[in-house]
């Protein structure tokens, strides 16, 4: 039996990722704005979604895509429509740290 690691470190490549994996530390430093998450949730459901969220392993150096948690950078509107549309994953380009 063969152990096969897979280590990415390109940006290049998006995953699914759950969306109760994601990590929203910075949450408090957006300005709510519900019209705009209405809007995009509508997109969305319309169009499916077009754009990933970015985001870094929380552990720090895990190899991706590899890491249980991840910390979101960009996307919190995006994520914040998916949760409207009752979707549990989002598509999510990772940054190697």
């Amino acid at each position: 039996m063969t152990n096969v690691t897979a280590v990415l470190t390109t940006t290049d490549i998006a995953l699914q990722v759950d969306l109760h994996r994601l990590e929203l530390r910075f949450a408090e430093t957006r300005l709510p704005e519900p019209r705009a998450v209405e809007r995009l949730a509508q997109s969305i459901e319309q169009c499916g979604q077009l754009i990933p969220c970015v985001a870094v392993p929380a552990g720090g150096a895990q190899p991706l895509p590899l890491s249980e948690r991840w910390v979101l950078i960009d996307g919190y509107r995006r994520v914040a429509a998916l949760k409207r549309l009752g979707r549990d994953t989002a598509q999510v380009q990772v940054w190697p740290v």
